[in-house]
């Protein structure tokens, strides 16, 4: 959620509108504080009608691993600091960033943050 949510921000700051959204539960009580506290704008899915022509990034996951739903869309993007499952990102992913060496995806998206030389606001770097 935290990398998604820096990614959201990079991508406004390029006047690209996002919306974060995720399948399943938050389970945790501290994502839940998280998300509270830092008023992060995340939706369920199923609360977000999506359609074939949205435009998909996963963040800190993969398309193909058991744990990413396919959601309806065009996954176009996938972000993450995780070992890639054999097979590696399919093929007809546009852009994929996998840097397993990253302990944690939010170090790759600060990288992004360093590369447009755009300071990290607080609620961000929090």
């Amino acid at each position: 959620v935290a990398s998604a949510y820096g990614l959201k921000y990079i991508l406004e700051e390029q006047q690209i509108q996002c919306k974060l959204i995720y399948e399943g539960t938050i389970q945790r009580n501290s994502l839940k504080t998280l998300i509270n506290e830092l008023h992060i704008p995340i939706e369920a899915a199923n609360s977000h009608p999506l359609t074939a022509e949205d435009k998909i990034v996963i963040v800190d996951g993969c398309k193909g691993n058991k744990n990413v739903t396919d959601l309806i869309g065009d996954e176009v993007g996938v972000i993450d600091h995780h070992n890639i499952a054999p097979g590696g990102v399919p093929d007809d992913v546009r852009y994929s960033d996998i840097r397993s060496h990253l302990g944690a995806c939010s170090t790759l998206i600060y990288f992004y943050f360093q590369d447009l030389e755009l300071e990290v606001p607080r609620n961000i770097s929090t």
